[in-house]
């Protein structure tokens, strides 16, 4: 805590000119020119490429939807809050799309409109904003970035570099990891534990996907685990020395679905290229992923430790751990999570491959046990609700995994 204290100080001090040769001035200037146009300004959050693409794709959706967004004349202005940038190709493609100046010359000036009263219509975001689609813009508004012939092609060969062909079907895996923050020194992430999965329960569905003809890239710039499987339609890009910022964003664009375990990069594929995502392993249990027909989602069981009992989604929610955001949280209520297991996944991925084929069909019992699955979930939200600021959910419109509903139909009582 100390050392951030101080690096906050020596930030303050180095800065401390810009603030009187710009900060003040480009102040000024603002609230002079604000009867005819309204600046606002606004520093983007670059370091996690899950806020460096969900928090930006959602900030265009919710101007094609006029969510704050002004009435009145007005310009956006962004710079890049944090240094080092986590993907050059990813602020590269923003910039195509958005006003961004340098650091130095924006951070001054809103730094004092924060702290002006009054000053607040000039923050482009009033309050929080996350990559959480409260309100559903994903799946009504078209995306926002795309990728040029040039840099298809490039992706295309780069990909033959890594074994797949240029035609071929792909799907992208990312499963967290104790490695996945661990290169992070400014702070103890390991309280994020309770996150962590192992990726040989995945092995199985990857293998069902090869024998359908798909090929699967593993994703993650760092893992603790390297893939056990000798299959050569599985390519385990978090270990291949061909990695780049390029191809981190271009798998994404390229694949037709996802296999996540919830971590920062499948918003490229889910929010930047409204691809489908199976969120599987999902904890806390009260911030699933709800917002996109496109998802299917499962959780991690939650176990007592004392009885071996499986807690049901009521329980969940009684004993506070709905929003547990520390592995300490479920200590402290003696709770392990326990992962889904193989064959839930590959259930998971032969539902998802229904959909995105178009031949899924669900009997008259699984969309009741679907549907009884989100009553109980919502009443639970309002019966629980989330002690911050804002909401976690909009319209609920993800697919809890059937399979796995109909073979635990006491978990949802």
């Amino acid at each position: 805590m100390l050392d951030i204290v101080i690096k906050k100080i020596v930030k303050a001090l180095l800065y401390f000119p810009l603030f009187l040769l710009i900060g003040i001035p480009g102040f000024i200037f603002i609230k002079l020119v604000s009867p005819w146009i309204l600046i606002r300004l606004e520093g983007i959050n670059c370091a996690r490429i899950g806020h460096f693409a969900g928090n930006m794709e959602l900030y265009c959706c919710e101007m094609d939807a006029g969510i704050n967004r002004p009435s009145r004349k007005y310009i956006d202005l962004f710079f890049f809050n944090n240094e080092p940038i986590c993907n050059q190709y990813l602020a590269d493609l923003w910039k195509k799309k958005l006003t961004i100046l340098p650091f130095w010359f924006l951070y001054p000036i809103r730094t004092l409109i924060r702290f002006v009263p009054y000053s607040k219509k000039n923050l482009i975001y009033s309050g929080h904003h996350n990559d959480r689609d409260m309100s559903n813009l994903m799946d009504r508004f078209p995306k926002h970035l795309s990728i040029d012939e040039k840099d298809k092609k490039n992706g295309t060969e780069l990909l033959e570099k890594l074994g797949i062909p240029g035609d071929a079907k792909i799907v992208t895996l990312l499963v967290r990891d104790s490695a996945y923050l661990a290169a992070d020194t400014s702070a103890d992430w390991s309280y994020h534990s309770y996150r962590d999965c192992n990726v040989e329960n995945f092995i199985p569905a990857l293998e069902e996907l090869t024998k359908m003809g798909y090929y699967v890239i593993r994703m993650g710039r760092k893992a603790e685990t390297p893939l056990r499987v000798i299959n050569n339609k599985i390519i385990d890009y978090a270990f291949n020395d061909n990695q780049s910022d390029f191809l981190d964003i271009y798998i994404g664009a390229r694949c037709e679905f996802c296999i996540t375990t919830g971590a920062g990069w499948d918003n490229v594929p889910s929010m930047l290229f409204r691809k489908p995502v199976i969120f599987t392993n999902l904890v806390p249990f009260g911030r699933l992923s709800t917002y996109s027909k496109r998802f299917i989602v499962t959780t991690k069981r939650h176990i007592d430790k004392v009885t071996g009992t499986e807690l049901s989604m009521g329980e969940i929610f009684s004993k506070g751990l709905p929003y547990a955001l520390r592995t300490a949280d479920f200590d402290k209520q003696n709770i392990a999570l326990v992962e889904n297991s193989a064959e839930e996944i590959k259930d998971a991925t032969i539902e998802m491959l229904g959909y995105v084929n178009g031949t899924q069909k669900f009997s008259v019992d699984e969309e009741k046990l679907q549907n009884l699955f989100w009553e109980k979930y919502s009443q639970l939200l309002c019966a629980y609700p989330y002690p911050y600021a804002g909401s976690l959910h909009g319209e609920y419109k993800a697919r809890f995994s059937s399979k796995y509903l109909v073979q635990n139909k006491n978990w949802v009582n």
